[in-house]
């Protein structure tokens, strides 16, 4: 590509432009300048052939590569425009690979931490089985069941955080199989008395929507045996 067809009707100002952003020639091939009072009286120098036609091959090669370089962004664009937009595989494989990543870190993490959790409930059980010997008037100072009383809110505290709730004990006294468990038994006096929950043995809680441990509880139960012992 020679400049004539880079710059059609010798257009000198963008040649201009060209020769300006061309590195600086070493210094044997550069002319030097005249100074000021040269120049006013001494006739400028001829630029030597052989220099005049490298300049000329310089300017067309940048030219050319110019172009090349024009036509390759081009092309590129254009791909760009008719394969990314519409590329709604890609983006489902990823969306589907990141859904997967997510899912192998929760079952992780929750693998990871249950054992622990499990454990820290039943530290729990221990608190709760010295505070209610405290009350029930256990020998001790009143200090040490204050902090057996700190000692468990702080517990619930991290279960909070991780995750981890305590079942609440409902305002129906009738026994929730999803929630909780039988340990003990006792006759109901009447029919509407069973399976009325009389009392909680040990707490259960709820780990991020799953029962990690049901409540424990003491339940009233009606039988022909009670029908006749009430009789």
């Amino acid at each position: 590509m020679n400049m004539e067809n880079a710059f059609p009707h010798g257009d000198e100002t963008a040649k201009g432009e060209i020769a300006a952003a061309l590195p600086e020639q070493p210094e044997e091939a550069v002319i030097a300048s005249p100074s000021a009072h040269e120049s006013a009286s001494a006739e400028p120098l001829p630029l030597d052939p052989t220099e005049a036609e490298s300049a000329h091959a310089l300017l067309n090669r940048l030219a050319q590569t110019l172009a090349e370089q024009n036509e390759a962004l081009e092309a590129l664009r254009a791909l760009c425009e008719r394969y990314l937009p519409g590329n709604n595989s890609k983006d489902e494989a990823i969306a589907r690979m990141q859904k997967r990543l997510d899912e192998y870190e929760r079952g992780m993490l929750r693998a990871l931490k249950e054992p622990l959790l499990r454990d820290l409930v039943l530290f729990y059980d221990s608190l709760d089985k010295l505070l209610r010997k405290c009350e029930k008037g256990a020998p001790g100072p009143p200090e040490f069941s204050r902090e057996l009383e700190l000692l468990r809110a702080e517990l619930l505290e991290i279960f909070s955080t991780q995750g981890m709730e305590q079942i609440a004990r409902s305002n129906d006294p009738g026994y929730q199989p999803e929630l909780q468990k039988v340990v003990q038994v006792e006759n109901a006096e009447r029919p509407e008395e069973h399976q009325l929950v009389i009392r909680v043995v040990r707490e259960g809680f709820v780990w991020e929507g799953r029962v990690l441990r049901k409540q424990e509880v003491a339940v009233k139960k009606w039988t022909a045996h009670s029908a006749e012992n009430g009789a």
